[in-house]
């Protein structure tokens, strides 16, 4: 009976090892699947800030003082349109990290629209300018993206293409530069932007 009883614990015993390797198994395939999935999803995770309209610098003081509404940053004159530059952070700084961004517009122009560039540049010791006595400034804005008529909507402006010098590393940074038109039906705001700068 006694043999009998120890056959039947050693097979218990070898039953709960079993289990519990299965277990241990088990447990280091999912926390391996679980590194992976995060490290994976790092490699194609994006970066996406949103900035409000007015973080926007006024470029020349001879256009006027903007006018500010809940953080958008808008053009109140009659006489011209307000040049801006829009600053922003540049966390990425690896050479294979491209961007997505968008600008998002209050178009209030009948005859002009809202334009914005999405720029990137870098500013270098030498050569130098003997005629500003500054650094040499290399700077790369593609083609303008604009506003599609007067709208009390807001407007959507999406760039799919980004800055060649955008791939410069840590010496280069982004900014967007814009024109908000004149007051005409009502007064022409940038609301916010937004980058992603997204893994390849």
């Amino acid at each position: 009976m006694r043999r009998y009883d120890d056959c039947i614990l050693h097979l218990t015993l070898k039953h709960r090892l079993w289990r519990k390797g299965v277990y241990m198994k088990k447990r280091g395939s999912f926390f391996i699947a679980l590194v992976a999935t995060v490290f994976s999803s790092l490699a194609y995770a994006g970066d996406a800030k949103t900035y409000p309209g007015s973080m926007c610098q006024q470029i020349y003081w001879w256009q006027g003082i903007p006018t500010y509404w809940y953080s958008a940053i808008g053009n109140p004159l009659r006489g011209g349109s307000l040049t801006v530059n829009c600053p922003v952070t540049k966390d990425t700084v690896d050479r294979q990290y491209k961007t997505r961004a968008w600008v998002k517009v209050i178009d209030r122009n009948v005859k002009a629209d809202v334009k914005c560039k999405f720029c990137s540049a870098v500013w270098y010791e030498y050569p130098w300018s003997f005629v500003t006595e500054t650094p040499w400034v290399e700077i790369d804005c593609p083609e303008a993206i604009t506003s599609h008529g007067s709208k009390k909507e807001v407007q959507n402006l999406l760039f799919l293409e980004w800055p060649s010098i955008s791939g410069l590393g840590e010496e280069s940074y982004y900014f967007f530069s814009c024109e908000i038109p004149p007051k005409d039906e009502g007064i022409s705001y940038i609301s916010t932007y937004h980058v992603n700068e997204l893994g390849i």
